[in-house]
């Protein structure tokens, strides 16, 4: 079987995901305005543009990179009984590819964002009372890279059931969506007004209540693991696998 991590951060490709965290870490701590506190800073970053947009392109340098490592080893490719068992292990590679990249990206732009607003820590509490920023903003990081993560993986499979170029253009596709859409930023304090559509998971909107968000949230990862869950069912069935760099 292929190693569970891909040797990208073992190569120069790794090299290029550091410049480009810092770069990007230095222009997110610009964009983020100047007076407010170290908690509000981090918030701030997910609503920005320089956050989202050198993740995203990031991420999927990430899951192309492991792509084509994982592509490269026939020796072992070629022991892999079927279809489904090549894919599962790839897209398990790739999660935990993009879950370390998403680590490092992160903790450079907190590194930033500390150096720039060091001393303003004001340790409020979140929207829901009782529950402090600083915990809201982790539950933040993890549903920025869960969707993040869904989106790349549903982009991979049309791209092993399709041909890359196809795979890419959706995920540029799906970026476009989530950059010019126009919000609704009124406040979501029922279940019929939970939003469908992927990008009010990007950026923070406001809830009655911490379980209608969580609940929200659930759902939107479901959707897209369904969908995930159907595509890969679609392949397995009906398509060829392409493993092409």
């Amino acid at each position: 079987m292929l190693k569970r991590y891909s040797e990208i951060y073992k190569e120069g490709k790794f090299k290029i995901i550091i410049i480009l965290s810092i770069i990007s870490g230095y222009f997110n701590m610009i964009d983020i305005g100047e007076k407010v506190s170290f908690e509000n800073a981090i918030t701030n970053s997910f609503n920005g543009i320089m956050y989202p947009l050198f993740l995203f392109f990031i991420l999927v340098m990430t899951a192309s990179f492991t792509i084509t490592n994982y592509n490269k080893n026939y020796q072992s490719l070629i022991r892999f009984k079927d279809k489904k068992e090549y894919l599962e292990d790839l897209l398990s590679t790739i999660f935990k590819n993009l879950l370390l990249t998403y680590i490092v990206y992160s903790i450079i732009c907190l590194v930033f964002i500390i150096i720039k607003y060091f001393g303003r820590y004001e340790f409020e509490n979140s929207i829901y009372t009782g529950i402090p920023n600083f915990i809201y903003n982790l539950f933040l990081y993890v549903k920025v890279f869960l969707i993040y993560e869904l989106i790349i993986k549903i982009g991979v499979l049309i791209y092993k059931g399709t041909s890359k170029i196809i795979g890419v253009s959706f995920l540029m596709i799906m970026y476009i969506l989530k950059s010019s859409w126009v919000y609704n930023i009124n406040i979501i304090d029922s279940f019929r007004k939970i939003p469908l559509f992927f990008g009010y998971y990007l950026i923070t909107i406001s809830y009655s209540s911490l379980f209608l968000e969580l609940f929200s949230f659930i759902l939107q990862v479901t959707i897209l693991v369904i969908i995930i869950e159907l595509i890969k069912h679609f392949i397995l069935k009906y398509k060829e696998i392409n493993i092409e760099d």
